[in-house]
């Protein structure tokens, strides 16, 4: 593993045509702020075409949720599916299938915010930061 210049990461995997390719993988930092008197916290990793969220307000992410979801040729929507604990909510099923309908990439989202009412606020700024990371990196 190395880092280029702009400091994302650099990973060989060897892959069916090409064993040499490199993929590249970006860390955002985790962000931490205030939503409703709580404290929010988002990681993103950003991979050559998909995006790894993870939304908590504990100080050790705990993966209670985790969904994905991909955009499709022929939805509008991504398509989205709950891999692990799915709940009447599914707020990490919506957060997954509008972020990869926005981003038009896949997007894996773990979600661990107990109050219903964070959930927009927190779609905003997970939005933001996507924003800002594709802005620092055009060619993506």
């Amino acid at each position: 593993m190395a880092l280029d210049d702009s400091g994302i990461m650099l990973l060989r995997v060897p892959q069916r045509h090409n064993r040499n390719s490199l993929h590249r993988m970006r860390v955002q930092e985790l962000v931490q702020f205030k939503v409703e008197e709580e404290s929010v916290s988002i990681q993103i990793v950003q991979l050559n075409d998909a995006f790894v969220i993870s939304i908590t307000d504990r100080e050790q992410a705990q993966l209670q949720q985790l969904a994905v979801a991909i955009p499709t040729k022929y939805d509008k929507m991504a398509s989205s599916t709950t891999l692990v604990n799915p709940t009447l909510d599914n707020n990490a099923q919506k957060m997954a299938k509008l972020l990869a309908t926005k981003t038009e990439k896949q997007v894996f989202v773990t979600y661990d915010l107990e109050k219903e009412s964070l959930f927009h606020p927190v779609l905003v700024k997970t939005v933001e930061l996507l924003q800002s990371m594709n802005a620092d990196n055009p060619s993506r």
